[in-house]
């Protein structure tokens, strides 16, 4: 077991095995990224086998932190950490998480508590589930402040809680391109059950599925925020929202470019005023 994170600066870092746990990482400079694990610029890191990252409390950053670097993470590994920023919080730089890597049970004190991004590109193939922020807070599996997120064919981010909106994919900024699943996530006390775009591009391809995704508000499936825009190819099925747009719900003057689209059996359930239960 490690006690003491990981800084990859330069060179390459391959992590097969043991214990990564620390304990809380304060710094003098909280405008410095932490994490269990750092992959710096100039750095590359491989995380896989039968490695664990869990149990980490970090006060600035996630349990592994992409700080300009390339960090590959695969297996069942990054678990039950209680982090600031998402359990892999990318800053800038590249992240694979592959598609046998899970990132569970994680919890964020803010937003993202899976995935946070802030820069860089973060490529999702694995499965981002269970994870959740604290009071207040957007985007229980993946939060999207800049740069690009690629969820792809195989990528899944299920059964995550966000307290305020996007359950499963909160998009602040930047891009997020989805292919693969967003099922079953909540917005406990918002909107946006599945995907909460507020700024920034969110497009919504052929193969993708947003399912069984929940909102407390509005927008089960997809919210669409004022004067923002989505393109959706995919299917939006069986979503529930306690107000209006079960599946898909737009604001003010948000747009909506449907490409073949299938939007169904989503339910707007509410008295306040519970209309559109396919599309608001």
């Amino acid at each position: 077991t490690f006690s003491r994170p990981i800084n990859v600066s330069g060179g390459t870092c391959n992590i097969t095995g043991g214990k990564i746990s620390t304990s809380q990482y304060y710094t003098n400079d909280p405008g410095t990224p932490q994490g269990a694990v750092v992959v710096n610029t100039g750095g590359t890191c491989t995380i896989g086998g039968t490695a664990q990252i869990t149990g980490n409390r970090v006060d600035y950053g996630g349990a592994v932190c992409v700080n300009g670097g390339t960090c590959t993470i695969s297996g069942n590994n990054i678990t039950n950490n209680n982090v600031t920023y998402g359990a892999v919080y990318v800053v800038d730089g590249i992240c694979n998480i592959e598609k046998d890597a899970v990132i569970s049970g994680n919890k964020s004190s803010y937003n993202g508590g899976g995935v946070y991004m802030r820069n860089g590109t973060c490529n999702i193939r694995g499965t981002i589930t269970d994870n959740y922020t604290a009071s207040y807070c957007h985007g229980g599996g993946v939060y999207v402040l800049g740069g690009t997120c690629n969820i792809s064919s195989t990528g899944t981010v299920k059964n995550n809680s966000a307290t305020l909106c996007g359950g499963g994919v909160y998009v602040a900024s930047g891009k997020c391109d989805i292919y693969g699943t967003v099922q079953g996530n909540k917005a406990e006390g918002g909107d946006g059950g599945g995907v909460y775009v507020a700024v920034g591009t969110c497009s919504i391809y052929a193969q993708s599925i947003i399912q069984e995704n929940t909102a407390t508000h509005s927008g089960g499936g997809v919210y669409v925020a004022d004067s923002q825009s989505v393109f959706i190819a995919g299917t939006i099925d069986s979503n529930i929202a306690n107000e209006n747009g079960g599946g898909v719900c737009l604001i003010s003057n948000a747009s909506l470019e449907l490409n073949g689209s299938i939007v169904n059996n989503s339910t707007a359930t509410g008295s306040n005023p519970g209309n559109g239960g396919g599309i608001y």
